[in-house]
């Protein structure tokens, strides 16, 4: 008798602990796992999250948790991609980026894209943020950034570079739109936040700040030694 009460006792425990751990363990969200940071941009200041990990999303998904200002960070995470922390970027700040990180110069991207045969900028790029697709032997990057054309509510930037094969013409642009409801393997996101203090290339000393702390340094040791004779005398 003793021992059919135990039984009954010990199952009706298990099944608590079945249907507990049903709603609260089945619940927990899947971890968002961090993303790599492709590029440190000394001149801005920012890190730049490598590309790869953010694909599959489209553009509306990302503005339901990340600010399309170029400035606010996204608020959490969407499903396991981390977006937490990094901040969304602008068609502007990415042509930015394009010329901080490679031989690109503004004047180049005044008209928001450049084209050029055999071009070295488009395999730094590449090499920095990896490739998200390839075409015909040539392989590319695309990202969607945080803003879209005005002539087109329903469209979104979607920055790109192309390093092209055969001596046709590399390009670095942002006049590639998707629609804000289409997501892709071979597109993911732009996204920054600021550099660590670490991560940044320290400053050197200029000569000039050099100089006058040695002759402090120097002015400080000589005023001792006087000070110590005087005492011996």
């Amino acid at each position: 008798m003793h021992s059919h009460v135990s039984r009954v006792r010990f199952g009706r425990i298990s099944g608590i602990a079945l249907v507990v751990c049903t709603i609260f363990c089945g619940a927990q969200p899947t971890a968002a796992l961090p993303l790599d940071t492709a590029y440190v941009d000394s001149v801005s200041g920012l890190e730049w999250a490598q590309v790869s990990g953010t694909t599959l999303l489209t553009w509306e998904q990302v503005a339901g948790v990340c600010a399309t200002d170029g400035t606010s960070a996204c608020s959490s995470n969407f499903g396991s991609v981390e977006l937490g922390g990094w901040t969304w970027a602008t068609s502007t700040q990415v042509l930015t980026l394009f010329a901080n990180a490679s031989d690109l110069t503004p004047d180049q991207l005044a008209d928001q894209d450049e084209a050029a045969p055999n071009s070295t900028w488009a395999a730094q790029l590449i090499s920095l943020f990896g490739s998200t697709f390839t075409q015909s032997g040539a392989v590319g990057l695309q990202a969607l950034s945080a803003d879209g054309p005005s002539f087109d509510p329903q469209g979104a930037w979607v920055p790109y570079v192309f390093d092209a094969a055969g001596g046709s013409d590399d390009i670095a642009s942002r006049r590639r739109i998707v629609a804000k409801y289409f997501a892709s393997e071979s597109t993911g996101l732009w996204l920054n936040r600021p550099a660590s203090t670490s991560s940044l290339p320290s400053s050197v000393p200029e000569p000039t700040t050099l100089s006058l702390t040695v002759l402090g340094v120097a002015g400080l040791i000589a005023r001792r030694v006087r000070i110590r004779r005087s005492q011996q005398s």
